[in-house]
Formats: structure tokens, sequence, C-alpha cells
């Protein structure tokens, strides 16, 4: 099924649900495909911000911030983002959450014309930070150069970040692999690992993981 513009029937719904669409600038695009909000603010300025929503996307009270010039965020079918707060800003940066991901109490955060990608599948626990960028700038001062330029982050397939964990910029996260709560991602972690610590180190290799709770009587 295509995307196309929000139809009226589901603005409406979206709006009953004390969602709310704000755009400042022109060029603005928010395409949707079935998606439900409630209690989300969406928030455009700048100019050419576009926002994504796959198949049954549902977002429920969550802050989503689009700054500058043709930002834009692709969020994939059904995935489901509560009490998430992402911000898109500078020209040209990207952010993609891939399809059947989970998240809660997330900030999600690309900058600087750079990428944060999710691939499809993840499961990203209350607290985490991911962040391309330090939002400020350390300056060498012989040369005037700036020391700490966003990186972009990229996250693969079936991964898990625990409650609290932090992706810093320049990080990659192989698929399958399982972030600990209140780790520290600086680097690279290979796929199917266990990692834990600040920073994160591995801690178990030939990792997978379920949603279920496996081996658990009801």
């Amino acid at each position: 099924m295509p995307l196309t513009d929000l139809t009226f029937l589901v603005r409406l719904y979206n709006w009953w649900h004390g969602s709310r669409v704000v755009r400042e600038g022109p060029g603005h695009r928010l395409r949707s495909s079935n998606a439900r909000l409630r209690g989300t603010r969406v928030e455009f300025s700048g100019r050419d911000g576009e926002i994504v929503l796959g198949r049954d996307v549902r977002l429920f009270d969550c802050t989503i911030t689009l700054r500058g010039t043709s930002p834009r965020l692709i969020i994939g079918a059904e995935t489901r983002l509560r009490g998430v707060r992402i911000v898109v800003e500078d020209r040209g940066s990207r952010l993609h959450i891939g399809a059947s991901t989970s998240m809660t109490g997330a900030i999600l955060q690309a900058k600087e014309g750079g990428l944060v990608e999710f691939g499809t599948d993840c499961m990203v626990g209350s607290g985490a930070d991911i962040s391309n960028s330090d939002s400020h700038s350390l300056i060498d001062a012989a040369d005037g150069e700036r020391l700490n330029p966003a990186r972009d982050i990229v996250i693969g397939n079936h991964v898990w970040l625990g409650s609290g964990a932090w992706v810093s910029k320049g990080s990659r996260i192989g698929s399958g692999s399982v972030i600990a709560a209140r780790s520290r991602v600086v680097g690279e972690v290979p796929s199917n690992v266990l990692a834990a610590g600040s920073p994160a180190s591995i801690k178990r290799t030939g990792v997978s993981w379920s949603r279920e709770r496996l081996g658990v009587e009801s």
C-alpha cells in the first residue's frame, strides 16, 4: 500500500487523542500509512522536513522535532514508540528506525547532516540515549579547528539496548547483539554478543535473544 498524506479520518483520530502537528516554514511533509498517534507532538521548523510513518506505526506520548533544511525521519512498519523524544536537525540529517521495533522512554538525536539508523526488530529500554553529536563544539585553541564533529551511528537488526544504555557518536552495533542496562557503547560491537560496562566490552559471544520469556510456566 503506497504511503499517502494523512487521511481525514486518521487526522481526526490523532487530534482526538491529543496529538498535534505544528509546521513553521515551507515544504514540510508528513506521510503515513494508517499510523496512530496518541498524546504525540510533531514540530517542523525550517524548510522541506519530511516524516514517513510506515504501516500501522503507533506513537504514544512522543515528542518529535525536525529543524533546519531537509531533515528526514523514517519509521518502519509496525513500530511501537512510547514516551520517546526524537530530534532531527540541521541540513540533511536523517534518522531511520526499522520495522517492528519497540522503544520506551528513549532519546534519539540526529544532527549536523549525519545519520542515526536502527535495523528491524530492535528493542530499546527506558532512558536509552542515542546521539550522533555532542551538540556543542570542542575547539583546538591553536588553530580553531573543531575537534568533535558528528559521526554516524548504525545499529543492526534485532538489537536489544537495555535501560539507560548510551550509544555514542560513531558507534556500530552488529545484528543480534545485546547491550546491557546502563552501558556505554563507544566504537564497534560485533554481531551476536552481550556487551556491558562503560565503555561496553564483550562479556559473551554467540548469543541471541527473544522478546518471549522462554521456559516460564503460566
